[in-house]
């Protein structure tokens, strides 16, 4: 099985096919789903949909977080593995603009916890990068190794990041929490599927 199957992170396109023509093409590179990132899925959940195709208004503002973002611009609700019976993720974490009654995805992510043990991430981090790689053939690639963070809780960051032409970009990223940290969070893997204006905004009001 595919690391990228096996981590329910798919194209919407091939899920529509039967499970024969699904693994038949999946060995190929597939050059027509390529950098459109609206073909990918975290636990079903696609950028560009509305959250409300997936949870009740109640459900998306009874999981809203106050993330201390100095600009409020984005919401940011957390879904939980133990609330949601996710088949892999134990965080599924989602961006929508604030005052948008529609709750249009911007941005969609899963976190895996690895319980301090880093090189299970690292492994895994670089199954889902071959898988994400052939489905971005045109994408730029960014990568680095053990990259010092501004996050005073973590080790180090490893990364890869996809962006797209249009400005969209997949991130692919192995955190290692100090042993002793404020969260008590353990070493973590975050995928993300980010669409060029959630990317923006991060990068220039954010913070």
């Amino acid at each position: 099985m595919s690391a990228l199957f096996s981590l329910n992170f798919y194209t919407k396109n091939m899920k529509k096919l039967s499970a024969y023509l699904f693994l038949i093409l999946f060995s190929f590179s597939i050059s027509s789903f390529a950098d459109d990132i609206r073909d990918l899925e975290i636990e079903g959940i696609s950028v560009g949909n509305s959250l409300l195709d997936y949870f009740s208004e109640k459900v998306i503002n009874d999981h809203l977080m106050d993330y201390d973002y100095k600009d409020k611009e984005f919401s940011t609700a957390e879904f939980l593995k133990t609330d949601f019976n996710y088949e892999l993720y134990d965080i599924v974490i989602v961006n929508f603009k604030a005052n948008d009654k529609n709750y249009i995805i911007y941005a969609v992510g899963g976190v895996i916890d690895y319980n301090k043990n880093i090189n299970e991430c690292y492994e895994k981090k670089d199954e889902i990068e071959k898988e994400i790689g052939s489905l971005l053939s045109n994408a730029k690639k960014e990568e680095d190794h053990k990259v010092r963070t501004k996050d005073p809780n973590a080790e180090f960051m490893s990364y890869v990041w996809y962006f797209t032409k249009e400005g969209d970009r997949v991130s692919i990223e192995c955190y290692d929490f100090k042993p002793k940290n404020t969260y008590n969070s353990p070493d973590q893997l975050r995928i993300g599927i980010l669409e060029y204006e959630f990317v923006n905004w991060l990068m220039t009001k954010a913070y």
